[in-house]
């Protein structure tokens, strides 16, 4: 019996380390639209992974950025926040419906140099 508890033991401190819209935002994202700076601009779009254990990675074809992220619900709407090293990175806004779309209207970091707005649907 105590096998058991210890096998399980991980499992249940991860869900309950994570709120409900955390587990619901977990996945794989691709680029759904953006915006960018100069439309003249060669641009790679990036692909998003959002892990259980709370860590992201923003994949290009040629370089991969890596952090940790969490989300925080605030009734109407819920922000999700990137870190990387402890610094924030980013954050946008997470809409729930038949999938999930992270919105960044603002990005203001290397990873995203040419965007204006970017943002991510769930696959």
């Amino acid at each position: 019996m105590g096998r058991i508890y210890k096998q399980l033991l991980p499992l249940l401190l991860l869900c309950s380390c994570m709120n409900r819209n955390e587990r619901e935002i977990v996945g794989k994202y691709e680029v759904k639209n953006y915006v960018l700076i100069d439309s003249k601009s060669h641009y790679d779009l990036p692909k998003l992974f959002l892990n259980s254990d709370k860590s992201f990675i923003v994949e290009y074809k040629d370089r991969e950025v890596s952090g940790n992220w969490k989300a925080n619900d605030y009734g109407d709407f819920t922000l999700i926040y990137f870190t990387i090293d402890n610094r924030k990175w980013e954050e946008g806004r997470v809409f729930i419906d038949t999938n999930v779309i992270i919105e960044i209207t603002e990005p203001y970091n290397e990873f995203f140099p040419l965007f204006k707005e970017i943002n991510f649907a769930s696959q």
